[in-house]
């Protein structure tokens, strides 16, 4: 919708443009269409608001009516948050998830909870795979230690002296298939938790 089509005031067309350009600003970690379905709905649903008002003055009208929308910044972070999740959850990107995420925490406290125990759920995913890396390297480091006195460690140790060391190289196939497996049931209940929002 081309706001010089609708408008004869420069300052209305000044202002639409600025307010779309702040919105396809936000939903730009959305893929295309998802951000074309927005703002065709944001700007139809601007559109007839504005036909609906009542004063002469075309800059007043406008005005009137993003005000009452409020700010893109604001009311756009739960539905981009929700999509970043469906999507990564649906595609198993940790790092679309991640982004989800982090919109999620601008929303509601209950929303701030649920992103704080999937934030730490992922990183913990995301620290076995690199243990499984690093185990290649650092095999001295890495692993599940048990030590003299009888107590046992798990993950990555700094000081390792007089601890063996008890299951090897098997640790990497462990971080692997551990990893992969909570991966997939922390997206498969996120999803669950974010559509039923």
């Amino acid at each position: 919708m081309q706001p010089q089509n609708i408008f004869t005031d420069k300052n209305c067309i000044r202002i639409w443009n600025d307010y779309f350009k702040r919105i396809r600003r936000i939903t730009r970690k959305l893929d295309k269409k998802q951000q074309k379905e927005i703002i065709m709905e944001l700007e139809s649903h601007i559109y007839d608001s504005f036909n609906e008002e009542k004063g002469s003055d075309q800059t007043a009208n406008l005005l009137n009516v993003l005000d009452r929308l409020g700010q893109p910044e604001e009311f756009l972070k739960p539905l981009i948050s929700k999509k970043l999740i469906l999507r990564g959850t649906s595609t198993y990107s940790i790092l679309k998830i991640l982004q989800g995420l982090y919109y999620n925490i601008y929303t509601t406290i209950p929303n701030l909870i649920i992103s704080v125990i999937f934030t730490i759920g992922y990183i913990f995913v995301f620290t076995l795979f690199i243990m499984a890396f690093l185990k290649i390297f650092f095999p001295a480091h890495i692993g599940y230690f048990s030590y003299p006195d009888g107590s046992r460690t798990f993950g990555i140790i700094s000081d390792t002296t007089g601890a063996s060391e008890l299951l090897g190289y098997w640790i990497i196939p462990l971080c692997l298939v551990t990893g992969i497996l909570l991966h997939i049931v922390f997206s498969y209940v996120l999803r669950l938790v974010i559509r039923r929002q």
